[in-house]
C-alpha cells in the first residue's frame, strides 16, 4: 500500500473509498495512525473494523456511513482504549447504557431527550459536543452538568423553550467556543447575556438563526453618552473574543 514507507503517518483520510481490505491492511502493518477518517466508505463492514485492533494509538475514529454496526463500534470502543472521539455516528445508544470517561467529543442527530440527560453521568469527560437536527421540543439544560465541556455546537432548537440559556450560564466559566446554528427564540437579550457571562468565549458562530430585538435593549442614540457622564458604566462583553462569523441571520 502506498502508505506502507509512511512509518510516522499519523492521520489518515480516505472518505468513501476505504474498504475491508484496506482496513485490514492497515491492521497488519501496525501503523502508529492517531486518526483515521473513513467516512461514507460502503466498502467498510465489521469485519474490517475489528482489523483495526491492533492499532493501539487511535484516538479519533470516524466511520459514519459505512456499514458497521452500532454494536461493533461500541465493541472497538472498549478495545482500542485510547479513542477519545468517534466523529459523527447516528447512534451512540449502546454508548450510553455504561460509563465512558475516556470520551472527549461526540458528534450526533439522532439522540433522544433521555439519551442527553444521560450525558453529564455517561461521558463525564466530554470536552466537545456537537447536537444537530434534534427535536424542537428538547430539553437541553442537562448540558450544564457536563463538567469538562469547552465546545459547543447546536442546531434545530428553540433557544427559549429547550432552556438552552440555562446551560450556558452553567457552562460559562470554561466555554471556549460556541456555535448556533438554525436557532430560533433567540433575542439581542440573549445574546447581551452570553457575552456578559461565557468571559473565556474565544469563537462564537450564529448562522441562520432568527434573533428579534428585546423590549430591554435601550434606544438607540447617535452619540452614545460617555461612561461617568451622566450614564451607567458600560458592561464589557465577550472579553475574550478572538473569532466572530455571523452568516444569514435574521
Amino acid at each position: 500500500m502506498f502508505f506502507e514507507g509512511l512509518p510516522k503517518l499519523k492521520a489518515l483520510t480516505l472518505q468513501d473509498l476505504a474498504d475491508d481490505a484496506f482496513l485490514a491492511k492497515l491492521g497488519e502493518i501496525g501503523t502508529q495512525l492517531v486518526k483515521l477518517d473513513v467516512q461514507g466508505s460502503l466498502g467498510v463492514t465489521d469485519k474490517g473494523l475489528l482489523c483495526l485492533s491492533p492499532i493501539s494509538s487511535l484516538q479519533i475514529l470516524d466511520v459514519h456511513r459505512t456499514q458497521v454496526s452500532p454494536g461493533c463500534l461500541s465493541g472497538m470502543r472498549s478495545a482500542l482504549g485510547n479513542l477519545v472521539s468517534l466523529g459523527t455516528w447516528d447512534d451512540f445508544g449502546l454508548m450510553l447504557e455504561e460509563a465512558q470517561p475516556g470520551l472527549q467529543e461526540l458528534r450526533a442527530s439522532t439522540l433522544s431527550q433521555q439519551q442527553i440527560e444521560l450525558l453529564p453521568s455517561c461521558w463525564s469527560g466530554l470536552k466537545c459536543l456537537e447536537l444537530r437536527n434534534i427535536n424542537q421540543s428538547y430539553r437541553l439544560h442537562r448540558l450544564g452538568s457536563l463538567v469538562a465541556l469547552s465546545n459547543l455546537s447546536v442546531s434545530g432548537v428553540h433557544y427559549r423553550q429547550s432552556r438552552l440559556g440555562v446551560a450556558l450560564l452553567a457552562l460559562s466559566p470554561r466555554l471556549t467556543r460556541l456555535s448556533l446554528d438554525h436557532l430560533n427564540g433567540l433575542d439581542t437579550g440573549d445574546l447581551r447575556t452570553i457575552g456578559q457571562h461565557c468571559q473565556a468565549l474565544r469563537d462564537l458562530r450564529l448562522s441562520h438563526c432568527t434573533v428579534a430585538r428585546s423590549i430591554h435593549d435601550p434606544p438607540v442614540h447617535p452619540v452614545a453618552e460617555a461612561a461617568g457622564e451622566g450614564g451607567a458604566p458600560r458592561i464589557r462583553l465577550f472579553r475574550a473574543l478572538k473569532h466572530l462569523v455571523i452568516s444569514s441571520n435574521i
